[in-house]
């Protein structure tokens, strides 16, 4: 057997084994064991497949650690990897698995069109967390604008962020997304119009939005993005800290207008539009949610 060039001097090939004791494969099963290359890494008592990892950037330790994936050694444990918390509150739903599934088909949405679909493991980046309906679970969810006669718009919002609070303690999360089982109400426009309300975030930008379950999960993914800085691909709103609107091509940042000179047809996919073939959030609304929402949790996957 030709031994490895360099050879325990640091600078080994560790995908290679030929020069390592079967029996020290996998030896160090326990969080925190030290360790220099991941196959020294085992399994630890609850299942989970340990890797050498590097210290986290605060810990007072210099050396590497056996963790399992998505968490870093602090000095006294392996602690999980700063995430981006996304809590599903449920809203008018009498079974659980329900509001779960429905729970789990937006949040899996979301991520696969957001930045977070770049990660090879998101959820080393991005946390879904669900509450129960035994706890949290608004029946009178009405988020009507006031404009249209609601005498208390933010009621709802406002229930799902005490109720958030309540169960994970007050602010530990990043976004509050309420879904609502079943239709929204229907409203009358000032025009005579009449249609289904489908969701609506509280403001733009703001930590809770709500969508109603049977608009489907691409409107969860719209209401979310309003919370995050983005506006309709329609309309000439402009923010300094986010985006107006979705247009084509590679510009980070649109807030002069020009969405509304732009063919509805080049911009019908982005989510943040009003379309029934919507499937993707444009360019310069993924730029703005990856460097100006995600980017401290983008390292982490």
């Amino acid at each position: 057997m030709n031994p490895i060039q360099g050879a325990g001097d640091g600078n080994d090939d560790t995908n290679q084994k030929e020069c390592v004791l079967a029996d020290f494969y996998g030896a160090q099963d326990t969080n925190g064991s030290e360790c220099r290359y991941n196959f020294e890494c085992g399994t630890n008592s609850g299942g989970r497949n340990l890797q050498c990892n590097k210290p986290a950037p605060n810990g007072p330790n210099t050396g590497n650690y056996c963790c399992p994936s998505g968490t870093t050694w602090d000095g006294n444990q392996c602690k999980q990897e700063n995430r981006y918390d996304i809590v599903y509150i449920p809203a008018r739903y009498s079974d659980q698995s329900a509001f779960e599934t429905d729970a789990d088909q937006a949040h899996s949405y979301f991520v696969s069109k957001s930045p977070f679909n770049q990660c090879s493991t998101p959820a080393n980046a991005v946390n879904e967390i669900k509450l129960s309906i035994s706890q949290c679970n608004i029946q009178n969810c009405d988020i009507t604008p006031g404009y249209y006669g609601n005498s208390d718009p933010n009621r709802c919002y406002e229930e799902m962020r005490q109720c958030a609070n309540n169960q994970l303690g007050t602010g530990n999360w990043n976004k509050l997304v309420g879904i609502a089982e079943g239709n929204g109400p229907v409203i009358t426009t000032p025009s005579g119009a009449t249609g289904r309300l489908c969701g609506r975030a509280k403001n733009i930008p703001s930590d809770v939005s709500v969508s109603y379950s049977a608009c489907g999960t691409d409107t969860v993914s719209h209401e979310a993005g309003h919370t995050l800085g983005l506006y309709h691909i329609h309309g000439g709103q402009g923010d300094p800290g986010g985006t107006v609107c979705d247009l084509p091509g590679s510009q980070p940042n649109e807030n002069d207008g020009r969405c509304q000179g732009t063919p509805l047809t080049e911009r019908e996919n982005f989510i943040m539009s009003y379309s029934d073939s919507r499937q993707e959030f444009g360019p310069s609304g993924l730029n703005h949610m990856e460097m100006a929402k995600f980017s401290s949790y983008l390292g982490a996957c």
